[in-house]
C-alpha cells in the first residue's frame, strides 16, 4: 500500500492541486493559477517519490541475495554494491543498448543504466557499452522489481579503473524542483496580471 502511494504520488498530488487551483482561480479570477498549482502539486509528489525511491545505505551483496529479497518494487529498492563480470548487453544483439548483464558466482542480473535523455542512452550504448563487455566490474545502485528484477546502476567501476556514473536521479530531482518554481511563477503572473 505504501509503495502504491509513492508510485502514484506525482499524479495524486497533481489532481489534488488541480482542485485547489480551480478554487483559487475562482476566488482570485486568475485562470492560470490552476496550471501553476498543478505543476507545484506534481513537483511535491515527485520529490516525495524521489526521497522514498533513493534512500538507504549501500551494502555489498551477491546477486542471488538480491534476487531472494521479496519486499522490493519499482519504488521500494535495495541499495547495494555488486561485483561480477559484464557478460553482454541488456538487449542481446542491439548495438545501441546501454544496459548490460552482470554475472557473479551466484547468478546474473539485468543492469539498467540511465542518462535521463534518450539520445544520451543511445550514445552511451553505442560508444561505451561495447567496451564494458567481458570486464570485471563493481557496480553501485538500487535493486528493483517491475515486470522482472533489475539493478538500476549509479556507478560502474571496471577492472581497468574506469568509472562510469549515472546522474539520472539528480536530473529527475532537479526537474521536479524546477517544476515547483515554474508553477509559483505562473501563479504569480496570474495574480499580478502580467
Amino acid at each position: 500500500m505504501i509503495d502504491l502511494f509513492f508510485q502514484y504520488a506525482p499524479l495524486n498530488f497533481t489532481l489534488i492541486a488541480f482542485v485547489g487551483g480551480i478554487l483559487f482561480s475562482a476566488f482570485l479570477s486568475s485562470p492560470t493559477a490552476t496550471v501553476g498549482f498543478m505543476l507545484m502539486g506534481f513537483s511535491v509528489g515527485s520529490v516525495m517519490k524521489w526521497i522514498f525511491t533513493y534512500k538507504g545505505s549501500f551494502k555489498e551483496c551477491k546477486i542471488f541475495d538480491l534476487l531472494s529479497k521479496t519486499k522490493v518494487s519499482m519504488v521500494r529498492s535495495v541499495p547495494a554494491i555488486i561485483r561480477g563480470k559484464i557478460v553482454g548487453r541488456g538487449v542481446a544483439g542491439y548495438i545501441l543498448s546501454e544496459d548490460v548483464l552482470l554475472q557473479d558466482d551466484t547468478g546474473f542480473i539485468y543492469v539498467d543504466y540511465r542518462t535521463g535523455i534518450s539520445w544520451g542512452d543511445l550514445a552511451y550504448g553505442y560508444f561505451i557499452t561495447s567496451g564494458l563487455i567481458g570486464k570485471d566490474a563493481v557496480m553501485k545502485g538500487y535493486f528493483r522489481r517491475a515486470l522482472f528484477p533489475y539493478f538500476e546502476v549509479i556507478e560502474i567501476v571496471t577492472e581497468d579503473g574506469k568509472t562510469h556514473r549515472s546522474y539520472f536521479r539528480y536530473l529527475w530531482l532537479g526537474l521536479s524542483i524546477l517544476a515547483f518554481f515554474i508553477g509559483m511563477f505562473i501563479i504569480f503572473i496570474g495574480i499580478v496580471g502580467i
